[in-house]
């Protein structure tokens, strides 16, 4: 067991790769930065942290994105159009089978730009998985007096499973983040804010790298 292995046991990193990239008109995820995939990209970070304790939730575009996975565990939510409450129920349902973890760390794939630091803040501010915490990021319409976003990467601790599992349709972690809100510890991760939705996305953030 890694070091990484051992300071987190107990905890699992659950990443959402199963949605359809209609925005980008083919699969992101296997799209490249610097001849690597988005998918790898995301999920290095992730594993810097967990070692194999992460769980990749698939859907569409399952065949082309399993052989990106080398030996992580991954999981096939047949249910993935109905919505990204659909996947995640099914990721955290399967993270607890196999794992019956004291915390779940969720993530969206293409959440790219967050850093094996950005993690281990996040893990640091819930306490090893004690408490709900959540990442705090700006709102994407610059200028604007908002207050910060909260959202993934977030860090729910077993008691919120149950809640977790029952999700639906497009309701993901955020509104149940929105409920629970006062409970939550906050970390500021601008990182988070960053995604890769469509081709001019991936352009821009090439740009900066």
């Amino acid at each position: 067991m890694s070091k990484a292995d051992s300071k987190h046991a107990g905890l699992v990193a659950v990443m959402l790769a199963a949605g359809t990239s209609s925005r980008f008109g083919g699969c992101k995820l296997s799209a490249t930065i610097h001849g690597k995939s988005i998918l790898e990209h995301s999920l290095s970070p992730l594993q810097q942290v967990f070692g194999q304790q992460c769980l990749v939730v698939l859907g569409a575009h399952a065949s082309q994105l399993r052989p990106l996975l080398g030996s992580t565990p991954s999981t096939y939510c047949e249910d993935y159009r109905q919505g990204m409450g659909h996947s995640l129920a099914c990721g955290v349902r399967e993270a607890t089978r196999r794992f019956a973890p004291k915390a779940i760390l969720l993530v969206l794939a293409d959440q790219v730009a967050l850093s094996a630091d950005d993690y281990r803040a996040l893990l640091k501010a819930s306490a090893n998985g004690e408490r709900l915490c959540c990442a705090a990021y700006p709102p994407a319409e610059a200028g604007q007096h908002r207050a910060p976003l909260l959202g993934v990467p977030a860090v729910f601790p077993a008691s919120y499973s149950r809640q977790l599992m029952s999700l639906q349709g497009d309701r993901g972690a955020r509104h149940l983040l929105s409920v629970a809100s006062p409970a939550a510890k906050t970390v500021a991760l601008p990182n988070a804010a960053i995604d890769i939705d469509t081709p001019a996305a991936l352009q821009r953030y090439l740009l900066t790298r």
